[in-house]
């Protein structure tokens, strides 16, 4: 073969893969392919009916059409109809949607099948069909949805098991399956879902055991498997989720122990176990949560491992009810009596001692006694809506384990204590609505792990301190009505509005704006 042979046989072969791969493009559709689509949903599902139904059937662009949205091309990027009154059918055109990327038809009245031609959407990023009457199984093919964040098929009446397929969808960050019919166990491969924020399958008929692989979800924020049939042990491998918030477990056939390993898991705010087969004793890391394990479904009541009480903390307890009028509280039921702690009343204790306090709207008068610094184990102090006078006592800053200091609301007077920044696991710091004075500490900026700063209607003078720019998990900041002056730091200019307007009313600039 001469050279000129072998680059005419060369060129054709480009040219051969050229037209294959134009054809499969013009295979991906038009913008009038997915105006015949758009139609088809309007035709399938009542369009004439919907809530919402401006610009469709007619010459309008897309874009102008109730709903839809387009890129740059006029192709439909978003199909965004919930709480429209769809009825019917999702007709297995949409499939022709390809450059979709959001599809939302939740709370509609939908029935019949999730069409397997969704399957192909491959650019959708969020699947949205829940609360529907849709029924049939889950599509493998959606497990070819590889950019998929969110897939929410909840309160639907599907059926069959969970697809193993769904566990290629290493983008997903939430995954919603509740309260359908679903059988069978729930897929291993959901393990490799390393993005999962929420992983929600309660309220099915789900059964086996809890896949171990499912501790490998680092990211994951919520585990909601309750009201299943769900049987074995809890996985001790749950305990490595330390992004976990919330882990409902209840209403199901678990057997064993309760894993000490979930005690190292402190960002847990709701664990529910209750009505399974469990036995045992509770791991004293996780007494606090003992009325959400308990009762069992058999009637069996665990302990509390190495339950007792703490002479000194029943002696701080006592200070406070006598300096602050315990005889006069709305409710004071077994104070100063030989009843446990637990029994007394707004106390709660777990296996260390007391770890909160919660006496709202209960009359309390007087001051705090120094006492309180006994409390080593307090996590919470909650003693809003009271009459409480007098100062904030320093010895609140020896407690170590304290999240939560909520005094608002009350007519405490003086200073905040500095001391209050060596709490370096508050969480949440509320004390407006008072008689505060003086300056607000630096040592504030200390608290690393505040959420929630909360000083407003106050009598606080002076500036505000440049260190709460450190407090990087702020989330709220409450500074107005009070006396501040000076400037709000650059980094806190975020919370302007709920530092102004001042109480006298200076208006404060952001530092640096040269408006």
């Amino acid at each position: 073969m001469t050279t000129i042979s072998r680059l005419t046989a060369a060129f054709t072969v480009v040219l051969a893969v050229f037209v294959l791969f134009t054809a499969g493009a013009e295979g991906q559709g038009s913008a009038e392919s997915d105006r015949a689509a758009l139609e088809a949903l309007y035709n399938a599902t009542g369009g004439q009916n919907w809530e919402e139904n401006d610009g469709w059937l007619t010459e309008e662009p897309l874009s102008h059409w109730s709903g839809v949205t387009t890129d740059l091309d006029g192709r439909v990027s978003s199909l965004f109809l919930p709480s429209n009154n769809l009825t019917g059918e999702i007709p297995r055109e949409l499939g022709s949607l390809f450059n979709l990327l959001n599809l939302t038809l939740a709370h509609n009245n939908l029935t019949g099948e999730i069409p397997r031609e969704l399957g192909t959407l491959f650019n959708l990023e969020e699947l949205l069909l829940s609360d529907n009457h849709l029924t049939g199984g889950i599509p493998r093919e959606l497990g070819t949805l590889t950019n998929l964040e969110r897939l929410q098929l909840f309160s639907n009446n599907l059926t069959g098991e969970i697809p193993r397929e769904l566990g290629s969808l290493t983008n997903l960050e939430y995954l919603s399956l509740s309260s359908n019919n679903l059988t069978g166990e729930i897929p291993r491969e959901l393990g490799s879902l390393t993005n999962l924020l929420i992983l929600s399958s309660n309220n099915n008929n789900l059964t086996g055991e809890i896949p171990r692989e499912i501790g490998s979800l680092t990211n994951l924020g919520s585990l909601y498997l309750q009201e299943n049939n769900l049987t074995g042990e809890v996985p001790r491998e749950l305990g490595s989720l330390t992004n976990l918030e919330r882990l409902f477990l209840n209403n199901n056939n678990l057997t064993g122990e309760i894993p000490r390993e979930l005690g190292s898991l402190t960002n847990l705010e709701i664990l529910r176990l209750n009505f399974n087969n469990l036995t045992g004793e509770i791991p004293r890391e996780l007494a606090m949560f003992d009325a959400t394990i308990n009762p069992q479904q058999n009637g069996v009541i665990l302990p509390v491992e190495g339950e007792d009480t703490v002479d000194s903390d029943r002696t701080a307890l006592e200070a406070l009810y006598d300096a602050t009028g315990g005889p006069n509280w709305n409710n004071s039921r077994n104070w100063k009596t030989d009843a446990p702690l637990s029994e007394w009343e707004g106390v709660l204790t777990d296996a260390n001692g007391v770890w909160a306090i919660r006496l709202d709207d209960n009359h309390l008068t007087g001051s705090l006694p120094r006492e309180l610094g006994g409390l080593v184990n307090l996590v919470e102090l909650f003693l809003p809506n009271n009459n409480l006078t007098g100062q904030i006592p320093r010895e609140l800053g020896s407690l170590s384990n304290l999240r939560t200091i909520a005094l608002l609301r009350n007519n405490l007077t003086g200073g905040i204590p500095r001391e209050l920044g060596s709490l370096s696991g508050l969480t949440h710091l509320s004390l407006y609505d008072n008689n505060l004075t003086g300056e607000m500490p630096r040592e504030l900026g200390s608290l690393s792990n505040l959420e929630a700063l909360n000083l407003h209607n106050n009598n606080l003078t002076g500036g505000i301190p440049r260190e709460l720019g450190n407090l990087s998990n702020l989330e709220s900041l409450r500074l107005n009505n009070n006396n501040l002056t000076g400037q709000i730091p650059r980094e806190l200019a975020r919370f302007e509005e709920t530092i102004n307007p001042q109480q006298n009313g200076v208006i404060l600039p952001i530092e640096g704006d040269g408006t």
